[in-house]
């Protein structure tokens, strides 16, 4: 005759290993699974931009091509970039696009209003 507290411990360890194979996988696979992420600094949507040209920074990862209003921009290796944009009255919108290496994008629209 079986012990059914033996039966229980077996089926829970067997259930809590592939759960962290599991767990294991999703995190080893993240940069294929997720999207890129953009993260800009200093300026964010409904700020107020004075007229003429605003440096737009920050830093994005798990990208391979980065674009500012369709223009492409270059990245450091440590994935920080910076682009002069020219701001107009009364506002002005700018797009970030965010591409990696499996066709996965990020877009971040952010409206100025330019004084």
């Amino acid at each position: 005759m079986t012990n059914p507290i033996r039966i229980y411990i077996k089926y829970g360890l067997w259930i809590g290993l592939v759960l962290c194979v599991c767990g294991v996988s999703l995190f080893a696979f993240r940069g294929v699974i997720l999207p890129p992420r953009i993260t800009v600094e200093d300026i964010f949507d409904g700020a107020k931009a004075p007229v003429g040209m605003l440096r737009v920074h920050g830093t994005v990862t798990r990208a391979r091509e980065l674009f500012i209003n369709g223009k492409q921009v270059d990245q450091s290796e440590t994935g920080t970039f910076s682009e002069r944009v020219p701001t107009f009255a009364p506002y002005t919108i700018i797009e970030i696009v965010a591409k990696d290496a499996f066709g996965k994008k990020t877009v971040k629209r952010m409206t100025l209003i330019v004084e």
